[in-house]
């Protein structure tokens, strides 16, 4: 059974539209005053997702089957639409009622917070059900990624300017979603773009093309994630290479101004407070962390195997540098020129001197000889040991256009051969060159193989050109 890869995107795509009214709920929920962690988000995250769905799996089978039901099917499917989202925003409402909302601010927060939810869950109802007229990489558009992104930034910057309690870690792993199957919906509609834009069929695509589109994406992606999940110990890691740095540093300019003596310390202030160590997420000095020698011993196997890999491009790399900075000094250092006085004008200019080359001067090249009756007369001459056929006709008619040129007949690239036998009516036989052109129609245009008597006399015309008898 051939995995059904398109309508999975479609579907996703759709379902991760809705993503867009969980920052809206959210700052309308802390305004309002629930004002709760993490863990409380994930019930209207999945209710603004569930409604969406049902929008989807509306427009896929209901809506057809009442648009075909009557003469308003149209109208009556309309009519259905937005009651089924009043009717899916109520339900939402009553099951939004059901959350424990966190220190509530206000005494009618238990029914406000459950009516915007309701509000923006019919919204995602009617969302979900537009969405999916459309294919699965025309839902996630760049557009509404910027406008997701906006959306995130100014939810997060009002609550930070009023003081509010937001899941930041919510709002990025709404974000993160929506962008991985944004990724992976444009991977497959850009492949299809590119084989509709040079007209070539679908079937002409390798089998395995998809799918290693596909884990290219997810591996770009997963390492997104993980570095997400692991932003506090990769945080922890540089601080802690860039304090490895600034001790080498500091070891470094010790060594070259003055030994290895260390400055002596002024005893500690009793009355200044006492600073604690930032946190760096690595572990304390009673003893190492196993997961950071693991992980440090795996980077340290990673770089090398890069290094080697990648050895001659390094390699390459590094000697392009020096050749460039040694051009550079030796420009600068060893700069032939001297300073002379600019007569009676104040300052001095350079005059750069250079040693021009002793050496004699190359041969001079002998001109190409211009094209005459003589290299005429030599193809001619080629020209007779042809053997009959379309070749011959050819060879010849090009012969008596370059016999034209020779008598300067004005051609050009772009007339016709019946325009050439017009022009030609004074140098060639207009008798023998009218049915030379005739064969020459009859093989390049019809394909038609040249009788004896057609070639005869062709030879014939060339051969009064060779001996000067091209009038008649």
């Amino acid at each position: 059974m051939k995995f059904p890869l398109f309508r999975v995107l479609k579907i996703l795509s759709a379902a991760s539209f809705s993503f867009m009214f969980l920052p809206l709920l959210m700052v309308l929920g802390a305004g309002l005053g629930a004002r709760g962690g993490a863990a409380f988000w994930i019930g209207p995250m999945l209710l603004l997702v569930a409604a969406g769905c049902v929008g989807m799996a509306y427009k896929a089978w209901l809506h057809p089957r009442l648009e075909r039901s009557c003469g308003m099917g149209l109208a009556l499917a309309n009519i259905t639409s937005i009651l089924l989202a009043a009717g899916c925003g109520w339900g939402c409402f009553y099951l939004a009622t059901k959350f424990t909302i966190p220190e509530p601010v206000y005494n009618w927060t238990g029914f406000a917070f459950p009516l915007a939810a309701g509000i923006l869950c019919g919204v995602a109802f009617l969302s979900g059900s537009i969405v999916f007229e459309h294919g699965y990489g025309e839902i996630l558009t760049p557009t509404y990624l910027a406008v997701l992104t906006g959306v995130d930034a100014v939810c997060l910057l009002i609550p930070w300017i009023m003081k509010w309690q937001v899941s930041a870690g919510i709002l990025a792993v709404d974000y993160l979603i929506v962008i991985g199957v944004a990724a992976f919906a444009r991977n497959q509609s850009n492949i299809d773009f590119l084989m509709a834009r040079r007209k070539h069929s679908l079937n002409h695509l390798p089998s395995k093309m998809r799918w290693y589109s596909l884990g290219l994406v997810g591996g770009c992606f997963a390492v997104i994630v993980v570095g997400f999940l692991l932003r506090g110990q990769l945080a922890g890691l540089l601080r802690w290479c860039l304090e490895i740095l600034r001790r080498g540093l500091v070891q470094l300019i010790q060594w070259l101004f003055g030994g290895t003596s260390e400055t002596e310390e002024l005893p500690p202030d009793p009355s200044a407070p006492e600073i604690a160590p930032p946190d760096l997420g690595l572990a304390e000095e009673s003893g190492p962390s196993i997961f950071w020698t693991i992980f440090g011993w795996l980077m340290l196997l990673g770089v090398l195997v890069l290094i080697f890999y990648y050895r001659r491009e390094i390699l390459g790399g590094l000697r392009n540098f020096g050749r460039k900075i040694g051009e550079l000094l030796h420009r600068l250092l060893f700069r032939k020129g001297r300073m002379i006085p600019a007569g009676n004008q104040e300052g001095y200019y350079e005059d750069d001197i250079e040693d021009l080359p002793r050496e004699p001067a190359p041969k001079t090249v002998k001109k190409h000889r211009p094209y005459d009756m003589k290299n005429w007369r030599k193809e001619y001459r080629l020209y007779r040991g042809m053997a009959d056929g379309e070749d011959k006709v050819r060879a010849g008619y090009r012969l008596a256009m370059l016999y034209l040129l020779l008598k300067r007949v004005p051609l050009t690239s772009s007339d016709t051969p019946t325009e050439i036998l017009q022009k030609s009516e004074k140098v060639l036989p207009s008798n023998l060159f009218s049915n030379v052109t005739t064969a020459y129609r009859q093989v390049r245009y019809a394909e038609m193989m040249p009788s004896s008597q057609q070639i005869q006399q062709l030879s014939e015309m060339l051969g009064n050109c060779a001996a000067g008898k091209e009038t008649v």
